[in-house]
Parts: structure tokens; sequence; C-alpha cells
């Protein structure tokens, strides 16, 4: 496909959507249904970050304490980021003006003739001219200088950054609570008809739930409240019945848990 090269084209049927999708890529050594499942994945991960940006604030800061960066770590230059700018900029102006000398050099019907040709180089070649000998400096400029340096030299003091330890350590948990979540919502998954749209609001909505806890010598019991609606309280039962069948116990007590909704 000219200088671009070869691309390939793998189409899927969403039946869920009844659309079909198509999936452009460069690869030739996977097989359609490789190609599908990589792109999948990754729509997993896009979604997966938005949902933890949205639901557990996953972008949010935990703390404000500074502790020193790496200076030797590699960032963009940022020198060399102003000099990207200033020659898009000046391409931009160069293309202007092109577009301005052909536009002069031509009569209306669109075919050039030579008074009018004669007439825009007089008037716009020499700034052309000169546009592009600025071009050519920056361009030259810009080779001379590393894509990538040192994070103490792109800076001019002391590289500080936020607390890491406290920010991955929140994050941490935050990943196994969705762990937690998407473990329950596969579980009303069969029993939940809406479950592909709203599973995680229903889970959602249980844990947030009031409810008692009554425990006794041989188990914790956890009886809660009934859902916003009828059909969302049945999902919730099947879920507490699920849950009290792995007989699982409060950590260090030895005491089941048995979870139930008030009604039962």
């Amino acid at each position: 496909m000219g200088q671009a090269g070869k691309f390939r084209l793998v189409a899927r049927f969403d039946r869920e959507k009844d659309v079909q999708v198509h999936i452009i890529t460069t690869r030739t050594d996977l097989t359609a249904v490789e190609v599908v499942e990589r792109m999948v994945a990754r729509w997993r991960q896009e979604s997966f970050f938005k949902y933890m940006r949205e639901e557990y604030a996953l972008d949010a800061l935990v703390s404000y304490q500074m502790v020193p960066a790496d200076p030797d770590r590699l960032v963009v230059n940022p020198k060399r980021r102003e000099l990207e700018k200033a020659v898009r900029s000046q391409r931009t102006r160069v293309k202007k003006l092109e577009q301005e000398l052909t536009e002069r050099s031509s009569r209306e019907d669109g075919r050039p003739t030579l008074k009018g040709f004669k007439a825009a180089v007089w008037e716009i070649g020499q700034r052309l001219t000169d546009e592009k000998k600025e071009l050519a400096k920056l361009v030259e400029r810009r080779a001379g200088l590393k894509k990538r340096v040192p994070l103490k030299e792109a800076l001019d003091h002391q590289p500080m950054r936020l607390e890491f330890e406290r920010k991955t350590f929140s994050d941490t948990l935050k990943m196994m609570a969705y762990r937690a979540e998407s473990g329950l919502a596969a579980i009303i998954a069969p029993h939940y008809q809406r479950s592909h749209h709203e599973a995680r609001k229903l889970i959602c909505e249980a844990l947030k739930a009031s409810g008692d806890v009554e425990v006794t010598d041989r188990e914790i019991q956890i009886r809660l409240e009934p859902l916003s609606s009828p059909h969302r309280t049945k999902v919730l039962r099947q879920l507490c019945a699920t849950l009290s069948e792995h007989h699982a116990e409060y950590p260090g007590t030895g005491l089941a848990l048995r979870y139930s909704v008030r009604g039962e």
C-alpha cells in the first residue's frame, strides 16, 4: 500500500451487539483468532483502567509527601520537545505560503498564467525562501539534541516525586478489591439475565447494603437487608447461598461465615 507498506484486515462479528468489527494490523505471523484475542485483551485493559478510575479512584492522590526521584532516569528532552513544536509551527507557515503562491499564480478558472506567477513570486517568493531557510535551521538544531536525557539534565532543580510506596500499596488493595468484585460478579452471572451490563452494579449495591452480624460458637452469621428490587434480591439470595456453601472461615477465629438475606 504505497510507502505505508502492507496492512491486514481481520473482521469479527459481534453477535451480542449485532455489528461487525474491523481490526487493521501489520502482523502476518498470527492467525485471525489470535489477532482478535489480542485486540479483545487490549480492550479489556482499557476498560479495566477506565472502570478503576471512575469507581476506585485509581488516579487519586493518597499522599502529598515528596521524596527524591532517580536523577539518572531517562525522560523526554524538554529542549528537543520545544524545538519539535517550533518545527511544526514553521512547517505550517511554509505550507501556507506555498498554498498562497499557488493561488496567486492562477487565473479564476484555476489555470496558471505567467503574469500571475511573476507577481506572486515577486510578493511571496522571498518570504517563502526565508521561511524555508528558518525551517532548515530548526531541523538542524533539533537533530543535534538527544530525544531522551537523564532527569537531572532536564530539570533546573532537585528532581522530586510523590511518595511511591504508599500509592503502590493503595493501588494493590484497590486491585484486590476489584478481583473480589469480579469473582462475585462471575458467581451471579448464571442467575442474572442482565449480568453482562449490570452485574457489577448489583455487587456494589450488595456490598453497601446494611444488615446484622451475629456471632455463635460455630459461625458468624451475616444477614443482609433486601435490595432495591425483588429480582435483585433474588440474585443476592443465590449469591449468599453460594458463598455459604464454601464454608469459608473468618481469619484467626475458626468460625465459618454464613450469609443470608433477611426474610428467608
